[in-house]
């Protein structure tokens, strides 16, 4: 597993107090199961989802309750077992109005989860079937937007992706979420890693973690090892916007996302 310095270094940026040591050695922990939970349909870009229950209706975890609104939507799972109570609306951020699905969850002992059937092989699974199972599991970003990862992972053919970055960065003061699931879940990230790069026919395969997080970097170097092609981590200088979109695909492949454009007008 090849691990190299940022060769490209974008102009500016800023170092304020990170108070990274506040959670940054702390385990992930499960939080207790809330005795109600109300369900945005709004949980991504675009339209909202279409509930597919009513009140009165069992639900499993992980079970469909809403289905996608349109093309730029996601579908929405129960996030516990449990029974729906009322189909409303809530505020989302920043202040929207949108409907929700209200579940009054099962006790502990009775949250039984509804799973979607495996793709063992898909290594040799057809990218169309990979990208139909990513969104029909209402995968969307967490960068802010919640934009559908479906889409995100469906460029037009007249935009071929050589490269795939994945932004463990996280440059942020406070969180260190990103650095928690490099840390434990390394092996989970070097599978999805591999999923998208397959889907895309991307050669290379670079995970972007800024040099503050060096047992991040090291968990990354050892489940990775042994991937096949043109595969390395990228230590990045702790900087802010080091994880900003357009800043981090400069600092890793010195390629600049032109003006009004998209990092896959640049591959």
């Amino acid at each position: 597993m090849l691990t190299i310095s940022s060769p490209f270094h974008f102009k500016g940026g800023v170092h304020p107090k990170y108070h990274k040591t506040l959670s940054n050695a702390s385990a992930i922990r499960k939080l207790p199961l809330p005795a109600k939970l109300t369900v945005p349909m709004s949980m991504h870009l675009g339209a909202p989802a279409k509930p597919v229950v009513k009140v009165g209706d069992t639900v499993k975890a992980g079970q469909l309750i809403a289905e996608a609104g349109g093309f730029i939507s996601a579908p929405i799972h129960a996030p516990a077992a449990g029974k729906v109570v009322a189909l409303g609306e809530t505020v989302t951020a920043p202040g929207r109005p949108c409907g929700a699905v209200v579940i009054e969850t099962a006790p502990e002992t009775e949250q039984e989860w509804t799973l979607m059937p495996a793709i063992p092989e898909w290594r040799s699974a057809d990218s169309f079937e990979l990208v139909d199972r990513i969104g029909a599991a209402g995968i969307v970003g967490m960068g802010g937007a919640g934009f559908p990862t479906r889409v995100k992972l469906s460029p037009p053919s007249d935009k071929p992706i050589d490269t795939v970055i994945l932004n463990g960065a996280e440059c942020e003061p406070y969180l260190t979420s990103d650095h928690r699931m490099m840390v434990e879940c390394a092996e989970q990230i070097r599978m999805g890693a591999e999923i998208i790069r397959h889907i895309l026919g991307a050669k290379r395969l670079r995970f972007a973690i800024e040099d503050n997080k060096p047992d991040a970097i090291e968990a990354i170097e050892k489940a990775c090892d042994g991937i096949a092609g043109d595969v390395a981590v990228v230590r990045l200088p702790t900087l802010y916007p080091q994880g900003s979109e357009k800043q981090q695909i400069f600092a890793v492949t010195g390629r600049e996302v032109p003006r009004g454009g998209l990092p896959m007008d640049t591959g």
